[in-house]
């Protein structure tokens, strides 16, 4: 179950930090739940190194401490 957690945060990242055409998304998480995406992301929280890591490199003005 964890690997199924892990695998999910990681797609939610890769959404947020997709380029886009500046529309908001929505779509289903891993809970089921409908989730919208705003049409420009200013800040993100991981919750794994990894992640972490990931996110610093690919966009370090918008990485939380």
């Amino acid at each position: 179950m964890p690997l199924r957690s892990r695998t999910a945060w990681m797609a939610v990242l890769l959404v947020l930090l997709s380029p886009r055409s500046g529309q908001a998304a929505g779509f289903v998480d891993a809970t089921e739940r409908f989730v919208v995406v705003p049409d420009r992301v200013a800040r993100v929280m991981t919750v794994s190194q990894p992640a972490d890591v990931l996110v610093f490199v690919l966009a370090p003005d918008n990485f939380l401490i």
